[in-house]
C-alpha cells in the first residue's frame, strides 16, 4: 500500500512571497491557486532515509506547469527539496539534480525560468542556509544546455558552472598565500587534522559569531590548543596577497567563506553555512 508523504518546511524563511498581488475590483472573488503537487513513496520503502532521498529523486515528477501553482506553495517546496538535497548522500544528490532536469524538459520555456530562478536562490545565494555550490556545479552545467533556457541565460549558466567547480567536495584545495603575523605563508604549510579556512574580516558580525560558537562549543577549544583544529583566517580585502592568489582560485561571493579541510587539504565542506560546518566538527571523530 503506497501512504502520501507531505512535504515539510525545514527551514522558516521559505515562507517569504513574491511581492503585491495585483489588485481586484469590488466584489471580485481571489481565483484559487493550485498548491504544489505531492508526491507518493512507494509502500516498500519503510526505512526513513531511503524515504527522504526517494523524495528528493522524484520531488517534480508530478509536475506538469508550475502556471497558476501558488506562488508560496512554489517557492517552499523548492525550499524543501534544496533542504532535502543537504540531508542525502552527495552522490543521490547529484542523481535528484538530474531528476529536476530530466522533468524541466518536459515544461514550457516560463515554467522552467520561474523554477529555475528559485533553484539558483536556494542553491546558489550566499545567504541561502540550503546553499550547496557542488551541487549547483551540476545544475547549472545542466541549465546551460537545457532546451528551454533561454539563450540570453546560457553564458550566464555557463560561468556559473565554472565558478562553482572550484575547490570542490573530494579534491584538494588550490594551495594559495596569504600573510600571517606579518609573514607570508602558504595553505599547504599548515598541519593539523583538520583545517578551518574562513575568508573573512574582523569587522564582520557573522565572523565574530563563528568565533564566538567555536569557543563556546564543547571539546573544540581543546581540539584549538592541540592543533588537531587549526583555524587559517584570511581578509582578502586586506591581504593583498591572498587577494591576488585566490581571486582566480576560489570563489569568495560573501563573507565567511568557510571550507573545511583534512590533513591532506582534502575539501570536506565547502562554502557551508555556518551550522553545517560546527555540526560537522561536533560530531567529527578523527579530531
Amino acid at each position: 500500500m503506497k501512504r502520501i508523504v507531505s512535504l515539510i518546511l525545514v527551514c522558516a524563511l521559505m515562507a517569504s512571497c513574491f511581492g503585491k498581488k495585483p489588485a481586484r475590483g469590488p466584489g471580485e472573488a481571489a481565483p484559487k491557486a493550485a498548491a504544489f503537487p505531492t508526491v507518493t513513496v512507494p509502500g516498500v520503502i519503510t526505512d526513513p532515509a531511503e524515504a527522504t532521498t526517494w523524495i528528493a529523486e522524484h520531488f517534480f515528477d508530478e509536475v506538469t506547469t508550475v502556471t497558476g501553482l501558488d506562488s508560496t506553495s512554489l517557492e517552499q517546496a523548492v525550499g524543501t527539496w534544496t533542504s532535502l538535497l543537504t540531508a542525502i548522500p552527495p552522490e543521490k544528490g547529484g542523481d535528484a539534480v538530474k531528476g529536476y532536469l530530466a522533468r524541466l524538459e518536459t515544461l514550457s520555456g516560463p515554467d522552467a525560468t520561474r523554477l529555475n530562478d528559485l533553484v539558483e536562490r536556494y542553491m546558489y545565494d550566499p545567504n541561502s542556509p540550503v546553499r550547496n555550490e557542488d551541487l549547483f556545479a551540476g545544475m547549472a552545467r545542466g541549465l546551460a544546455t537545457a532546451k528551454n533556457t533561454p539563450d540570453s541565460l546560457r553564458t550566464h549558466y555557463s560561468y556559473l558552472a565554472e565558478k562553482c567547480a572550484l575547490n570542490a567536495v573530494g579534491t584538494k584545495a588550490a594551495d594559495f598565500l596569504f600573510t600571517q603575523n606579518g609573514r607570508v605563508r602558504s595553505l599547504y604549510s599548515v598541519e593539523g587534522e583538520r583545517i578551518l579556512l574562513i575568508f573573512g574580516n574582523p569587522e564582520c558580525t557573522a565572523c565574530r559569531e563563528l568565533h564566538e560558537s567555536l569557543e563556546s562549543m564543547e571539546g573544540i577549544p581543546e581540539r584549538l590548543a592541540s592543533g588537531k583544529l587549526v583555524l587559517v583566517e584570511v581578509n582578502p580585502d586586506e591581504d593583498a596577497i591572498a587577494k591576488a592568489e585566490t581571486d582566480k582560485s576560489y570563489h569568495i561571493r560573501a563573507i565567511p567563506s568557510m571550507y573545511l579541510l583534512d590533513a591532506d587539504k582534502t575539501v570536506l565542506l565547502k562554502d557551508a553555512p555556518a551550522e553545517r560546518i560546527l555540526t560537522y566538527l561536533q560530531n567529527d571523530d578523527a579530531i
